[in-house]
């Protein structure tokens, strides 16, 4: 008799358990959303310190160029200047983003090398122990009279000891494994021009970050200078006015010049601040790494870059990486098309097999077998005939975005000639205006010296020449971005010396702007209107 512990449950004491059993699952999954939360929180904590701990461990090296371009490695310190081929270098060894693209092709690269296995013949070891409680006798029957004509007989021993070994070769499977393999060696293939893509960008971002540093930089460093002048100006103007010496029109207007130029220059402070942290970021550096770039020589205008916009786009065509990824994607689909007409084909299979039985009815107890297996799956010849249509369908679209792909390609080389071709334009004659503003405050400073015109004319000159000298060196820098754009658009690679013509790309001490030539004549103005205590704190700074 059953007990009654495993009576099935019957009427309200089926409902009850039921019940019983789903509170217990519902608290159980009520109980463990917190933890899995509080273990997801743990994670991410952990992994927080690791990231951040392999971002502060990041050795700062850099390639060291020399004529032929970067030969060995060299230690970059961040607290002396280095220049604009310094730092595409060490951003193409410490970026993340590149980081990220080799590891992706040295991931491909094992798909490829694990398809190869695939194309390997089949070899397939098996064995049997057993034991059965009683022996497998058997009887014959005669199939016209029904009476038994044999008696009771055996022909296999109660213990089983068997095993084999089959080598077989599936010779439709070889040859698609064969066309995947060719496949993944493609797409290593678009792993690489990938990795280029990457550090095309990566060297034309950096470009645009550093002309950036190295304008707000070359501001800043007599910025705070500068202001403390303007702001002692300031207190001088105030103090006229209470003496009655200067009209309070006239010094509510050059009060209010004085404050648009303190807060042009703290917005350049501001902008080298989010500019370094950019370039920082860029070059794998941590946000706050207080680097100093030698900049650009703003006094001499880059040479002018040979234009050909017809031989300019066919060599884009011909470089640019997307488009040899597209090349490959379409040989890809071509090939998932011949997969797919394969398939079709009977499966044809040769094998080579030993078995071995130590069944003691047997006479031998061991043997040979060579054959050859052929099947056909005939109702999955319209499958396959689907798939085939879709590659060829797949192929027709890649040729298709190559096209666009090609006409988006030929549209950036034009936009970046023209940029390039406005930037130069504009910045030639933004140095013509820097250059008379300079000019025009030097013959106001010196008719001041005669006391033909008021100082305040010369502190307004030279604000205008400080603006027009900041222009200037923000269209320098957005023609080095220009520069920078069509070697990008072009997809030349900055090892193979795409970035000769941009200027700072070699590594060397530029000469520096004017700024020097300013905060001298600050200082003589400090010591003839405050006294020599100011000129001398502006000369220490």
């Amino acid at each position: 008799m059953v007990p009654s512990l495993f009576r099935p449950l019957r009427g309200p004491y089926r409902v009850n358990c039921l019940l019983v059993v789903l509170l217990v699952v519902l608290a159980g999954v009520l109980w463990g959303c917190p933890k899995q939360e509080q273990q997801l929180q743990t994670m991410r904590m952990e992994n927080r310190d690791q990231d951040v701990a392999a971002i502060q461990a990041q050795e700062l090296e850099v390639i060291a160029e020399t004529e032929q371009g970067p030969q060995s490695l060299g230690t970059l310190s961040v607290d002396q200047p280095f220049s604009l081929g310094d730092a595409i270098a060490f951003a193409l060894m410490n970026n993340l983003d590149v980081a990220m693209a080799v590891d992706d092709q040295a991931i491909q690269e094992e798909v490829a090398t694990g398809a190869i296995f695939d194309l390997l013949p089949s070899l397939v070891l098996s064995a049997e122990r057993s034991h059965r409680d009683n022996e497998a006798a058997s009887s014959s029957q005669n199939y016209y009279t029904g009476e038994e004509s044999l008696a009771a007989s055996m022909s296999s021993e109660q213990n089983t000891a068997r095993h084999s070994a089959e080598l077989s070769w599936n010779l439709l499977n070889f040859a698609v494994n064969f066309m995947k393999w060719g496949q993944e060696l493609s797409r290593i293939g678009v792993t690489e021009q990938r990795l280029r893509r990457v550090r095309q960008n990566l060297a034309y971002d950096v470009t645009q970050a550093y002309a950036r540093v190295a304008v707000a930089q070359e501001t800043a460093e007599q910025a705070d200078i500068m202001i403390q002048e303007l702001e002692a100006r300031l207190v001088v103007l105030e103090d006229n006015v209470q003496r009655r010496l200067v009209p309070r029109s006239e010094a509510l207007e050059t009060e209010a010049t004085i404050m648009e130029t303190v807060f042009l220059l703290r917005k350049i402070l501001k902008e080298y601040d989010s500019a370094r942290v950019e370039l920082n970021q860029l070059m794998g550096l941590e946000p706050d790494t207080n680097i100093i770039v030698s900049g650009f020589d703003f006094t001499i205008l880059p040479d002018p870059m040979p234009v050909d916009l017809s031989a300019m786009q066919d060599e884009a065509l011909l470089n640019r990486p997307e488009l040899f990824e597209q090349d490959i994607a379409e040989n890809i689909s071509r090939n998932e098309a011949h997969q797919a007409l394969i398939k079709m084909l009977p499966t044809v299979t040769p094998y080579y097999r030993y078995d071995h039985d130590d069944n003691d009815y047997l006479v031998h107890n061991d043997w040979y077998t060579v054959g050859l297996r052929i099947s056909w799956d005939i109702l999955s010849i319209p499958g396959y005939w689907a798939d085939m249509r879709v590659a060829d369908a797949q192929t027709r679209r890649v040729r298709t975005e190559r096209a666009q792909i090609s006409a988006a390609v030929m549209a950036q080389v034009a936009l970046s000639v023209i940029e390039y071709q406005d930037m130069l334009e504009q910045t030639t004659q933004l140095k013509a205006v820097a250059e008379k503003r300079a000019e025009l405050t030097e013959t106001v400073r010196l008719e001041v010296e005669q006391g033909k015109v008021h100082r305040a004319m010369l502190l307004d000159m030279e604000e205008r020449s400080l603006s027009a000298k900041m222009e200037y060196h923000s269209s320098y820098a957005r023609l080095i971005s220009a520069m920078a754009r069509v070697a990008n658009s072009l997809g030349r690679d900055w090892e193979a010396g795409a970035y000769q013509e941009v200027p700072g790309v070699t590594s060397g001490d530029l000469t520096s702007s004017t700024f020097d030539e300013d905060a001298a004549r600050l200082a003589d103005r400090a010591e003839a209107e405050h006294g020599t205590e100011l000129a001398v704190d502006i000369q220490a700074n």
